[in-house]
């Protein structure tokens, strides 16, 4: 049963918000923070939205008790994530999700995506209520 609700927003020009009730809790990856990262790991700006595109959709939907009738498998995700690093948009933000999630459900999903686990471990504290952090160092795994 969902006793909270997430929200993702992708901004190319602000970078990624990440928004959780029950508590409530915002995160953000800033600009700056994405490009870091993608000169870090070799990758362009685009590529590593489109990344965050595909892997917050991923998070999402793994959240969910009772996600929508939506693919559950890699391609559909980074199908996101290619509309994205491509210019498009998933929404009128470059991509926002809104889901009622299952908390527990959401602790146990959380450290399994790349580069996104801090953020999303970040979510699940009461404080601050307002917080900035990074993406995660390149691991190795490819997988969204």
């Amino acid at each position: 049963m969902a006793d909270a609700r997430m929200y993702v927003i992708g901004d190319r020009e602000e970078g990624l918000i990440l928004v959780k009730t029950n508590p409530l809790k915002l995160v953000t990856i800033p600009k700056a923070q994405i490009e870091t990262y993608a000169k870090a790991n070799g990758k362009s700006y685009d590529e590593v939205l489109g990344l965050l595109a595909a892997r917050t959709r991923k998070a999402v939907n793994l959240g969910q008790s009772n996600p929508p009738p939506l693919p559950d498998d890699d391609a559909f995700f980074e199908s996101i994530g290619f509309t994205v690093r491509n210019g498009g948009s998933v929404t009128e933000a470059e991509f926002c999700f809104i889901a009622e999630i299952d908390n527990a459900l959401y602790s146990s999903i959380r450290v399994r995506i790349d580069p996104i686990k801090t953020a999303l471990h970040k979510l699940n504290t009461a404080q601050p209520p307002v917080e900035e952090v990074g993406l995660d160092p390149t691991s190795t795994t490819s997988a969204p």
